[in-house]
């Protein structure tokens, strides 16, 4: 799976070269929600962060991923919330057709590292008063 994908979160580009050295690695998403079929096709590689709200956001950019599980393989964030998508599971394919090109910021960029901060001049953010 990693062969195929890259040691990097397919989801938000997190990866050991960019700053996710956490004693975590990577985890692997089964697509199918099942822990047990560990075919290539069946998995991606995502960080934690990820990996947590593709079972838990019906939203950009997790989406395409969260449909494609059963519902008993989604969760929410507390047993007193309403699964954000009751509906049935999607094929790989249709989810990708349907939602591959959502867009959306996944929560865990705010994790990388800033590679541009060498030409910061530290007024980022900073508003004159004329």
């Amino acid at each position: 799976m990693f062969d195929e994908h890259g040691l990097e979160c397919i989801v938000c580009g997190r990866s050991p070269e960019n700053g996710y050295d956490r004693s975590q690695e990577l985890s692997v998403h089964h697509l199918n929600g099942d822990q047990t079929d560990n075919r290539p096709e069946n998995g991606i590689p995502v960080c934690q962060s990820c990996h947590l709200h593709i079972h838990r956001t019906d939203e950009p950019p997790y989406r395409q991923w969260h449909r494609q599980l059963y519902v008993e393989h989604r969760s929410v964030w507390n047993q007193h919330t309403d699964l954000p998508y009751n509906g049935p599971h999607l094929t790989r394919d249709l989810a990708e057709r349907l939602y591959g090109d959502e867009g959306g910021i996944p929560e865990a960029v705010k994790y990388l590292d800033d590679d541009d901060d060498d030409d910061d001049d530290g007024s980022a953010g900073v508003t004159e008063i004329p």
